[in-house]
């Protein structure tokens, strides 16, 4: 089976957007690193909306069956395992 998690980040203002999610494993572990980016220049003026991007993030199907994994994504972390 394919696997994917969904990630919720913080865009802290109008002119932030979403750029990325950069998955990494190691063993039994995937650390999910989100980038958001904000426009070069400088005198860009910017709303002071907060807003949340959503993203669904694939994980591939390289995991054995049985075996627990763990997700971990800025301060939060989830486990599952594999079917």
């Amino acid at each position: 089976p394919q696997y994917a998690v969904t990630v919720k980040s913080g865009l802290p203002s109008g002119c932030a957007v979403y750029e990325g999610t950069e998955v990494k494993r190691d063993g039994d572990t995937i650390t999910l690193v989100v980038w958001n980016s904000m426009p070069a220049d400088p005198n860009v003026a910017c709303t002071m909306i907060y807003g949340i991007a959503e993203h669904n993030i694939s994980l591939g199907s390289a995991f054995e069956s049985g075996k627990t994994y763990t997700v971990v994504a800025g301060d939060r972390q989830v486990t599952f395992t594999a079917q």
